[in-house]
């Protein structure tokens, strides 16, 4: 009996110091690892003035003509690497009661390269054209002068290289890059101008176009 209670003893013993040298293993943390993942979409958006009301300068007389000159803004804002593209349209000729004879101002005529200058229409003609202007972002090459007498090549510059708004669907492209914007947005600056000959026969009254712009991603 004596011997049965001893070994009894003995095997608790034996059991308790074993816990006690074991139990720091036995408790200790197991370590796992989670990857936490997502995707930001890109995204550009753009920023135009909502009207450009041409004040500057004129009148335009029905008859005996004149111009005016207006300017407006878009901004374009992307993080992508990729880049972007803005082009631009309108929706019809500057004109009045659905267009025509004595109610329209036709699109100035394009040249390669484009007019320096503006080019005046003559009596009883009446034109529509824009430019870019000065700090304007990333411009087509086109837009662009040498500060004397040339589009081409150089920089933007007021009052200079002018051409027309295509008519919807066509478009033109104005400006481009291949990295992100600043990101404030770069800005892309209209100049318009509208100019009516001599010896005129306007239909008197308001003239209106829509311009269209869009921001496109990518080189």
């Amino acid at each position: 009996m004596k011997k049965v209670i001893s070994f009894t003893l003995i095997t608790v013993l034996l059991a308790f110091v074993s816990l006690i040298y074991f139990e720091p293993e036995l408790t200790e943390a197991a370590e796992d690892i989670t990857n936490v993942s997502l995707t930001v979409t890109t995204e550009i958006t753009l920023d135009c003035d909502a009207a450009c009301d041409m004040t500057t300068g004129g009148p335009i007389n029905a008859i005996s003509g004149g111009s005016l000159t207006g300017n407006f803004t878009c901004t374009v804002k992307t993080p992508d690497s990729s880049g972007w593209n803005l082009t631009v349209k309108k929706n019809q000729t500057l004109q009045r009661s659905g267009g025509g004879a004595n109610k329209e101002f036709t699109d100035y005529t394009e040249s390669s390269p484009l007019d320096y200058t503006w080019t005046a229409p003559g009596a009883g003609n009446e034109t529509f054209g824009f430019n870019l202007r000065a700090a304007t972002e990333d411009a087509v090459a086109k837009y662009t002068d040498n500060g004397s007498d040339t589009c081409g090549a150089g920089t933007v510059s007021n009052d200079h290289c002018w051409t027309k708004f295509p008519t919807t669907p066509t478009t033109e492209k104005v400006s481009s890059s291949n990295a992100a914007t600043d990101p404030a947005g770069d800005p892309v600056n209209f100049g318009l101008k509208a100019e009516a000959g001599g010896s005129n026969f306007l239909e008197p009254g308001a003239y209106a176009t829509t311009i269209t712009a869009t921001a496109t991603i990518g080189p």
